[in-house]
C-alpha cells in the first residue's frame, strides 16, 4: 500500500524538527532527516509521509545564495521559490550604491526580479534625487520609496506582486526592514529595535521566516546581512547593462577593458558616453566574486584532501586491525 504524501512549504528551518506551512497558512512542526536538513532553506517545497517526516525535496523555481560570511568556504542559501528580490536601504547614510550593486547582482543570479525598495522616506525632501541616482546606478531596476512610519509606497509595493506570489527581503542590519515586515504584515511579526530621530534603528531579527501576506501572497524575511558575497557574476550583465551591450562590440571576447586595443568599453568612456566610476564599480564586483570563487576553490580542494587524508588514515587502521586479529 503506497503510504499518503502531502506537500507543504518550509515557513523556518534550522535542523530538525522544522516549521512547515499548510495550504491553508497554518503552521506544523515536522521532523526532517539529517541529510535533507542541512539542504532545506525557507520556501522550499516539500513533501512529507503520514507521520509529518519531510521525505523530498520539490525542485527550486529560484534560489538566492551568497558566500558565507567570515572565512568558511561554503555557499549559504537563502530563500527559494521566490518571483521578486526586494532589496531594502533606508534614505540616510546607509544609502550605498556600491552595496545595492552587489545586492542586485546577488539578486539577478537567484531567477528572481529584483526592486529597491527605500525605506525611511519621511526623513528626506529630495526624493528625485535618489531616484535620479537609482536610474543611473540600477537602470531598469522598480525603485519603490516607502515610509513605514507615515505609511506611504507601501500599497505601491504590495501591488506590485500577484496574487501566490512571493518576494524575499533582503538588506542591510538597521535599514528599517523589521518595521517595514510588521507594517507589510499588519501585525507585530518581527520585533524592532528603537528608532531614533535621525533614522538609525537596532536590527534584531536573527532567522529567515516565511510569512503569509494579505491577498494570497507571502514575503520571505532575512536577516541583515554583513557582507554582500555574490557567488558567480552570472547576474552583472544585468547590473551593468550598458557596459554588457558595449562589451560584444570589443575586439577581444576576453577583453578587461583595462587598455586592451579595439576596446569599445573604453572608447565609450574616452568619449564621455560611459562614467569610468560606473566601469571602475564593475571592474571591482568582477574582481571580488573572482577572488571569493578562488577562495572557495582553494578552500574546497584543502577540505577535501584533509578528509581524504583522514579517510586514508582510518582505512589502513582498519586493515591493520584486521591483520593483527588474523595473525
Amino acid at each position: 500500500m503506497k503510504m499518503e504524501t502531502r506537500a507543504y512549504r518550509i515557513a523556518q528551518c534550522g535542523g530538525s524538527p522544522v516549521w512547515l506551512m499548510t495550504a491553508d497558512q497554518e503552521m506544523i512542526l515536522a521532523h526532517c532527516p539529517r541529510k535533507l536538513s542541512d539542504q532545506l532553506v525557507v520556501g522550499d517545497w516539500v513533501t512529507c509521509d503520514a507521520q509529518l517526516q519531510v521525505d523530498q525535496i520539490q525542485p527550486r523555481t529560484s534560489y538566492l545564495k551568497r558566500f558565507q560570511a567570515g572565512r568558511t568556504s561554503e555557499h549559504q542559501g537563502m530563500a527559494a521559490n521566490f518571483q521578486h528580490v526586494w532589496i531594502v536601504t533606508s534614505a540616510n547614510e546607509d544609502f550605498n550604491l556600491r552595496r545595492l550593486e552587489r545586492y542586485l547582482s546577488l539578486a539577478w543570479s537567484s531567477g528572481g526580479m529584483p526592486s529597491i525598495v527605500v525605506s525611511k522616506c519621511d526623513l528626506i525632501t529630495d526624493r528625485d534625487e535618489y531616484a535620479l541616482r537609482l536610474q543611473v546606478h540600477a537602470p531598469g531596476t522598480a525603485a519603490f520609496f516607502t515610509s513605514s512610519l507615515k505609511g506611504f509606497g507601501i500599497e505601491q509595493l504590495v501591488d506590485s506582486m500577484n496574487k501566490g506570489d512571493t518576494a524575499v527581503l533582503i538588506g542591510s542590519s538597521g535599514v528599517g526592514k523589521s518595521t517595514l515586515v510588521n507594517t507589510l504584515t499588519g501585525r507585530s511579526t518581527q520585533h524592532t529595535g528603537a528608532i531614533r530621530s535621525d533614522g538609525k534603528g537596532r536590527h534584531i531579527t536573527t532567522n529567515r521566516i516565511l510569512l503569509p501576506l494579505p491577498g494570497g501572497r507571502f514575503l520571505i524575511d532575512t536577516p541583515g546581512m554583513r557582507e554582500v558575497a555574490p557567488t558567480d557574476t552570472e547576474g552583472m550583465d544585468q547590473v551593468f547593462p550598458e557596459i554588457h551591450e558595449l562589451a560584444e562590440q570589443c575586439h577581444f571576447s576576453d577583453c578587461s577593458h583595462s587598455g586592451e586595443p579595439g576596446c569599445a568599453v573604453m572608447t565609450a568612456v574616452d568619449q564621455g558616453l560611459l562614467d569610468a566610476d560606473r566601469l571602475a564599480s564593475f571592474q571591482r564586483l568582477g574582481k571580488e566574486i573572482e577572488f571569493e570563487q578562488q577562495r572557495h576553490d582553494q578552500r574546497y580542494r584543502l577540505k577535501k584532501k584533509q578528509h581524504d587524508k583522514t579517510l586514508a588514515r582510518a582505512i589502513r587502521q582498519m586493515t591493520q586491525k584486521h591483520r593483527k586479529y588474523r595473525d
